[in-house]
């Protein structure tokens, strides 16, 4: 059976009424590319401002692994180690990986599964975003094609979560106050000012999408999935359409993506954007798929984003990041103090 990825990006861009159905229909999609596994499970996850606290939202089972296995695992587990499971470790991995594989088979024996766990992990941001996971055998190696594939997949998810959180609108209306409006095609039908210093590498980029959603998407995954970008040169957002009377429009929105409204006075717009990125667990060649930019740009903007905030490493430079993003929740959630 020919597993249908492509389909997981539109259904990540499709205008679910609510998270639940959202993710139910991402998962029952992505499950088949697990079929040799017994089970497949997803929940969202939300790390606290306190360091191993982890919350699970809306969950969907698909065979038996239950979210009471996945909060059992997580109460089980030492906190810092839950850190680096959720924050440090690869968008596709195994508990093995993360942990060790002595503490990680202590940890599923604990809780009754003979097993290693693999996951694909998608963040809206750092510490937060959706697990999709199941339990595969201690020798189990991932293939170079998942990846290649599966990462992408997860920035599209990432990135669609984040529009779902902050322009809804955009997914669900896209036709609406868009800044451009193209056919498959590429001909541009409608566009704003501000769209027009960007027309060509627009145009390219529909084009592109277009033949990812086309016949590609079963003869070469890693090709469709690369031509099919998350952003547009880390400012646009591509949304597919199909009119009441079957006519079908590309959408183009301004999106500001990963990291680009929080504070970090230091950085510019593009650094954050990539710095958030890094913080999200992004190797340099995920974050130049998922902002549509090339890999120098990112290691260009890593670099300076360093020297700017005085650290010497990428780890440090995530670490940091990741503070400014927790003192920032912690002071959202802050009582207004009323006299």
């Amino acid at each position: 059976m020919t597993v249908d990825l492509v389909g997981i990006i539109e259904a990540a861009y499709a205008p679910q009424v609510d998270d639940h159905a959202w993710l139910t229909a991402v998962t029952e999609r992505l499950a088949p590319s697990f079929r040799e596994h017994e089970s497949f499970a997803s929940f969202f996850f939300s790390i606290g401002a306190q360091p191993g606290t982890v919350a699970l939202g809306a969950m969907r089972d698909s065979v038996g692994l239950g979210k009471e296995v996945a909060v059992e695992l997580l109460d089980r587990v030492p906190s810092e180690q839950i850190q680096s499971a959720f924050l440090d470790c690869g968008v596709l991995s195994t508990l093995s990986a993360a942990l060790g594989r002595s503490e990680a088979e202590d940890a599923m024996t604990s809780v009754g599964v003979h097993s290693d766990m693999l996951a694909l992990r998608a963040n809206s941001q750092a510490g937060e975003g959706v697990i999709f996971t199941c339990p595969v055998p201690f020798s189990h190696r991932i293939s170079r094609a998942d990846r290649i594939v599966l990462p992408r997949i997860a920035a599209h998810l990432g990135h669609a979560l984040r529009m779902r959180r902050k322009q809804r609108s955009a997914i669900e209306a896209p036709l609406e106050d868009a800044a451009a409006i193209f056919g498959p095609n590429g001909v541009l039908a409608h566009g704003e000012p501000e769209v027009l210093h960007a027309r060509e590498p627009l145009s390219q980029a529909v084009r592109d999408m277009d033949r990812a959603c086309g016949p590609l998407r079963r003869i070469d995954l890693e090709t469709a999935t690369e031509l099919w970008r998350a952003m547009v040169r880390g400012e646009w957002t591509l949304i597919d359409h199909v009119d009441h009377d079957g006519k079908r429009f590309i959408a183009v929105h301004p999106h500001d993506g990963p990291g680009a409204t929080e504070t970090a006075n230091a950085l510019s717009r593009r650094e954050r954007q990539v710095v958030a990125c890094a913080a999200m667990g992004h190797p340099n060649k995920l974050i130049a798929y998922d902002l549509g930019i090339s890999t120098a740009t990112v290691a260009t903007y890593l670099r300076r984003a360093a020297s700017k905030l005085g650290v010497t490493s990428r780890a440090s430079l995530a670490r940091h990041y990741r503070e400014l993003l927790t003192n920032k929740r912690a002071r959202e959630r802050e009582p207004i103090a009323v006299d």
